[in-house]
């Protein structure tokens, strides 16, 4: 017999009395009959709340962070059993739900966590809390409890890892994310939490962030191609670099819609689940800008086509990614091979661009703030591009290309 599967839901079919509908786990399981296998459904009620209830885990509100909080402890404990058991029968199952404490297992979080990711579209998040969880289970073992992960526990992997110091702390900044789920539950008290101040710190690693000189980037705008692929992935770069360092996840995402009257508007997708105020960021397009979308946009001008044909409606958020990392992957590959050819000292890939806008608009005369906010790295609670109108914007953005040729005037002889 295999193990059930699990899931969530809310029966909108049946209003109990006090107007609510209840919500239950659903253990799904393959039993043989007769020779033949069928499925046996078991629900267990976990609570009742209202359908806006249900579908609103990201709220605020105490009350129906009380309910979310009872849904993940529940689902949390149904897949403990399925963890710690080779063979899961119904009975089994029954008995080990009904009682027995919540679980505490690190492992069992985290697939928790995952799950929700990957609910969202979150693939790339998805992934790397996959990669976390491995590597620390792989230390800690499958079973380990957060209340065995301690200040010195956290130490101990970190001086036994030999993994890049950036990757350590990506991985324990997801586990520290974990735990944070966890406590917040009442899976495990608060107590139990190693990070933060004089407790255990995750250590930051100042990565180099390679960025062109005016001269190498002029250099770079004045370079000339007849390979389509170079050409393609120039085109691309400065598509980036001229749009304020765009990153190509966020290129791949835009729509016709996101033109308005001479602006590029958008949301950028990294922060579009993680930031409570968002507002989009406004980019005067250049006509550099408008050329690139003419030479490779889509010709459908429907408000919600893609401008450019790297992905298409009806695609999971995993074909998505699959995608653009191909995209991505023919772009670096031929700015590469660009970058050895104008004698660069470093690879030349399409992060240069958004570290060559912030670096060259710094030293234009942009403010670090005005520079933080188009980048989208703001944590500050605030308007997008903040106290600067759209003529300063202009301003900034025309500094960024070839200095304009100043021509002598000659005097006309008497």
């Amino acid at each position: 017999m295999s193990k059930p599967s699990i899931t969530i839901l809310q029966d909108t079919r049946r209003k109990t009395l006090s107007g609510l509908y209840p919500v239950y786990v659903r253990a799904s399981f393959q039993v043989h009959s007769e020779g033949k296998k069928k499925q046996k459904v078991v629900l267990y009620r976990i609570l009742n709340c209202s359908i806006k209830d249900f579908n609103n885990p990201g709220s605020r509100d105490i009350n129906v962070k009380d309910i979310h909080s009872k849904i993940i402890k529940a689902r949390a404990k149904a897949l403990d059993i399925l963890e710690r058991h080779s063979v899961v029968t119904p009975g089994l199952f029954d008995r080990e739900f009904k009682g027995g404490d919540l679980s505490k297992n690190v492992k069992t979080m985290f697939e928790y966590y995952i799950t929700n990711l990957q609910n969202e579209g979150r693939v790339g998040s998805a992934r790397l809390f996959v990669n976390a969880k491995n590597h620390i289970l792989a230390f800690g073992g499958n079973d380990i409890s957060f209340s065995e992960i301690t200040e010195e526990w956290l130490k101990e992997y970190e001086r036994s890892s030999t993994i890049a110091l950036s990757t350590l702390g990506i991985y324990l900044r997801s586990l520290r994310a974990v735990f944070n789920l966890a406590i917040e539950a009442k899976v495990i008290p608060s107590e139990l939490y190693p990070f933060g101040k004089r407790r255990y710190k995750i250590k930051s690693v100042q990565g180099t962030k390679e960025s062109l000189t005016e001269d190498q980037k002029n250099r770079l705008l004045n370079y000339t191609t007849v390979d389509g692929a170079k050409q393609k992935a120039l085109d691309f770069f400065f598509f980036s670099y001229f749009n304020y360092g765009i990153n190509f996840t966020d290129i791949a995402n835009l729509k016709r819609k996101d033109i308005r009257n001479g602006f590029l508007i958008y949301d950028r997708q990294k922060t579009r689940n993680t930031e409570n105020f968002r507002k989009p960021l406004s980019i005067p397009i250049r006509q550099e800008v408008e050329k690139v979308i003419l030479k490779y946009g889509n010709h459908d001008l429907n408000p919600d086509s893609y401008i450019f044909p790297i992905l298409e409606p009806g695609l999971t958020p995993s074909q998505k990614e699959f995608r653009i990392h191909a995209f991505l992957k023919e772009i670096n590959g031929s700015l590469k091979e660009i970058g050895k050819e104008i004698g660069l000292s470093f690879k030349l890939t399409t992060y240069v661009a958004r570290h060559t806008f912030a670096t060259l608009a710094l030293r234009n005369g942009a403010p670090v703030e005005f520079i933080r906010i188009a980048l989208g790295n703001s944590n500050i609670i605030q308007p997008y591009l903040h106290g600067y109108d759209d003529e300063t914007k202009r301003s900034i953005s025309d500094k960024l290309g070839l200095p304009e040729v100043k021509v002598k005037k000659v005097k006309k002889m008497r």
